[in-house]
């Protein structure tokens, strides 16, 4: 683009410039045709003498005077001498420029048109000016030869006792004209040729800076479609700190992304397949033992192995098939702004025991009994609610999960704690119960799909896909969860501590 518009600028420009050099020489020529005009004045347009003064005047010059009596006859002609061969050479130097030069030029609408200078003029024939001349009117025009040149023409009366005896004809050849445009025309030429050579440079770097890359990218992100390929396998561009590296950046980390969910629908179904595998072979023992015992007791206890075992798995799956679900949903779930005291109170309205609704309140605390006699204490900053934005229902997900976790792990009479602290930029929520803690190696294990530690009498109440889900949906949040232990001053465990920290809006 830069090399044709420079092109385009540089013929408007020509265009102008041709108007403008023929506007100046003809200004120029019209005081060279006074000077002649004023000497012969009042001299005898026959005389050898007026012919001698004219051949002096217009030596060395190119110019070609014609003098016309008041009948428009021819008296002379004279033409300066001139140099042929340099003439020749000025030409054939010049030639292609010039040709181009006047086509395209001539192609201008603001260009003005030169016609063609009349063949015969014999006899005062068709002499350009030469009426406006004999008429006492001076005249000056542009014409081309039959050579294609510019020829300047000026007709000029001559003026004898206030009367009109004839006309002077001055023709000049505008070689000069016809060499300025072809300078002009050649300094265009180099310019575009300088600007395209640049831009085909800029070409092949941009087709080795971009194009290349992005066939490569193209290339390795196919290869990573068919499954030839991972994300190691993409081109790291990361250092060229642009657009490309940015993709190349964001192509590594989607493919990473992509193979790690793969990764983790690989071991989901490796999970899931052994979670409903021990409940299956629980029942298939089961059924196959009812066979063949008689006793009302035992088949009333194998009965109530089946019902169990068949609960078992209907939670399984139904946990399951959430959890499957969850990262479409969370993708297509939209954040609002959430005041966090606001949901966590309208949780526990929940868990309130519908006969002895009583709540204990103090400045910044709740205190009242669950339906199972146990108690949730509600600590929080009154005055400042903590808001963040994310998807409420499912935040109200997680906070369910983490409440029945902490009280299915206390005894009747203890006490889950809430507490709920506004930082600068963060919201710090904590679940602590007073049960017996969490095994130092299994922090971070409890977070795992299926993994459950709990007491014999709650075996098979729970899939262990509860405190995932958790994981999963603060992850979404750009959040964090994590587990620790309560500790008294002596460094015994008192109870296990559940911390949310999520942005604060």
């Amino acid at each position: 683009m830069i090399a044709l518009i420079t092109l385009l600028f540089g013929v408007l420009y020509l265009g102008q410039y041709q108007n403008n050099i023929i506007e100046t020489k003809l200004e120029n020529f019209e005081r060279e045709a006074d000077i002649i005009a004023i000497a012969i004045s009042g001299s005898d347009i026959n005389a050898q003498t007026t012919k001698d003064k004219i051949a002096q005047i217009i030596k060395g010059t190119d110019q070609h005077v014609q003098v016309y009596d008041k009948n428009a006859n021819l008296v002379f002609s004279q033409k300066a001498s001139s140099n042929k061969s340099s003439r020749r050479e000025e030409l054939q130097s010049i030639k292609i420029l010039k040709n181009t030069a006047g086509i395209i030029t001539n192609l201008l609408p603001d260009t003005k048109a030169i016609p063609k200078y009349p063949e015969n003029t014999d006899n005062g024939l068709n002499v350009p000016d030469l009426d406006n001349a004999l008429s006492g009117l001076p005249s000056l025009s542009a014409w081309q030869d039959a050579d294609d040149e510019i020829l300047l023409s000026a007709g000029l009366p001559i003026i004898q006792n206030d009367e009109t005896i004839g006309a002077i004809i001055i023709l000049r050849e505008g070689r000069d004209i016809k060499a300025a445009i072809g300078e002009v025309w050649s300094g265009i030429i180099k310019i575009f040729l300088a600007t395209l050579l640049i831009t085909l440079f800029l070409s092949i770097f941009l087709a080795n800076a971009i194009a290349n890359p992005l066939k490569k990218l193209a290339k390795a992100a196919e290869a990573v479609r068919t499954g030839r390929a991972t994300g190691d396998d993409i081109p790291d561009l990361s250092q060229r700190y642009d657009e490309i590296g940015d993709l190349s950046v964001v192509l590594r980390s989607m493919t990473d992304a992509l193979w790690a969910k793969m990764d983790s629908i690989e071991s989901f179904a490796a999970d899931v397949s052994h979670e409903l595998k021990n409940p299956l072979t629980s029942l298939k023992s089961a059924i196959e033992t009812l066979q063949r015992v008689s006793k009302q007791e035992d088949r009333e206890k194998l009965m109530a192995i089946i019902n169990h075992d068949i609960q078992r798995m209907d939670r399984l799956i139904t946990d399951i098939s959430s959890a499957s679900r969850l990262d479409a949903e969370l993708s297509r779930e939209a954040f609002s702004t959430i005041k966090i005291n606001d949901i966590i109170c309208q949780l526990l309205e929940s868990y309130k025991d519908p006969i002895q609704r009583k709540t204990t309140t103090k400045e910044n605390e709740e205190t009242f009994k669950t339906t199972n006699g146990k108690t949730i204490r509600l600590v929080t900053n009154k005055g400042q609610n903590s808001i963040t934005r994310g998807a409420k229902t499912r935040l109200l997900q997680v906070f369910q999960n983490l409440i029945d976790n902490a009280l299915s792990f206390s005894k009747e009479g203890d006490t889950v704690t809430i507490t709920i602290n506004r930082g600068e930029n963060l919201i710090a929520i904590h679940i602590d119960d007073e049960g017996q803690g969490i095994p130092e190696n299994k922090l971070e294990t409890i977070f795992d799909r299926f993994y459950t530690q709990r007491p014999d009498e709650f075996y098979g109440q729970n899939s262990g896909l509860g405190l995932s889900i958790s994981k999963q949906i603060i992850e979404s949040h750009r959040g964090e969860i994590f587990a620790e232990n309560r500790r008294d001053a002596d460094g015994n465990i008192i109870g296990a501590r559940f911390n949310v920290i999520l942005k604060a809006k």
